[in-house]
């Protein structure tokens, strides 16, 4: 399980390796898929792009800007 911010409250997000995501925050209650959540053009940091890189199964699509070596090593 990987973890992520939330992009409607701040709280962590568990990431599952589908690519599923569900912040921890019930008062929230945000859930859905990483291509769904997070827009590509967000500033993340390059760790938690790495996450949910990592949890939407390595797509080329949600690198958020970063290579994927970029993603690696910030693993």
């Amino acid at each position: 399980m990987n973890y992520a911010t939330c992009p409607t409250c701040g709280h962590d997000m568990t990431v599952d390796d589908s690519g599923f995501c569900e912040c921890t925050n019930p008062e929230c209650g945000l859930v859905g898929y990483v291509r769904d959540l997070f827009d590509g053009d967000e500033n993340i940091d390059a760790y938690e792009a790495a996450l949910l890189w990592r949890g939407s199964g390595e797509d080329e699509d949600m690198t958020f800007g970063y290579s994927e070596d970029e993603l690696r090593d910030a693993l």
